[in-house]
């Protein structure tokens, strides 16, 4: 799959550097928390789009990739953190998220790199709720939660891209909305797993320092 995120939002930060201060604090779209949060969407898609890529000639091949879940552990609370200091917007209540930009197969595609590159992380072996294993299986996919969210960054993305600040504005909207909704909740299942495997395991393997 092309790497769909790279050069997205070039002009748009270029164009927003060049307004002026007055600007910048009256339009949401181009507020700081704004721009803030489509640099850090930015780099999310890009560096998901690039784990899990062979180097050319290379076939690529299944095993744990503890440096992409390492990464997930320190990226994905900080999405979440920033989501949760979104404003309240007045029209929330009849807000309706944008279409997705991945079709279909760009998405499986991404989906299936993503758990190739996760290895061993990719299958979540955790105790769920009765609600929880309806919602996401018995043992839901680390890949398929990487893939809701890059999906969902990088419809933000391209809504910038187009420079339409109506459109702009729905999609921070929209995402915010998927986030409450239903895609907020994969992330904190996500990092309870991480959480598992990577500190909590850690403690144990080296120190022995967690409670019965």
């Amino acid at each position: 799959m092309a790497r769909l995120a790279e050069g997205i939002c070039d002009q748009l930060l270029t164009f927003a550097t060049n307004q002026s201060a007055t600007s910048l604090e009256k339009d949401t779209v181009y507020a700081s928390w704004a721009l803030e949060f489509v640099v850090i969407a930015r780099e999310f898609c890009e560096r998901v789009e690039k784990f899990g890529q062979p180097a050319e000639g290379e076939v690529a091949t299944e095993g744990t990739d503890r440096a992409y879940a390492e990464w997930l552990y320190s990226v994905l609370p900080l999405i979440f953190y920033k989501l949760t200091r979104f404003p309240k917007f007045a029209d929330m209540a009849d807000a309706v998220e944008p279409p997705v930009v991945l079709s279909e197969m760009e998405y499986e595609s991404l989906r299936l790199q993503t758990a190739t590159a996760l290895g061993d992380f990719e299958r979540m072996d955790l105790p769920l709720s009765i609600e929880q294993t309806e919602r996401f299986g018995p043992q839901p996919s680390l890949g398929e939660v990487v893939a809701d969210v890059y999906q969902e960054l990088l419809t933000l993305l391209v809504n910038y891209q187009d420079g339409v600040e109506e459109r702009m504005r729905d999609a921070l909207v929209g995402l915010r909305l998927g986030f409450g909704r239903r895609w907020g909740e994969e992330m904190l299942l996500a990092l309870r797993w991480l959480h598992l495997e990577l500190s909590a395991s850690e403690l144990l393997d080296d120190y022995g320092l967690l409670d019965d």
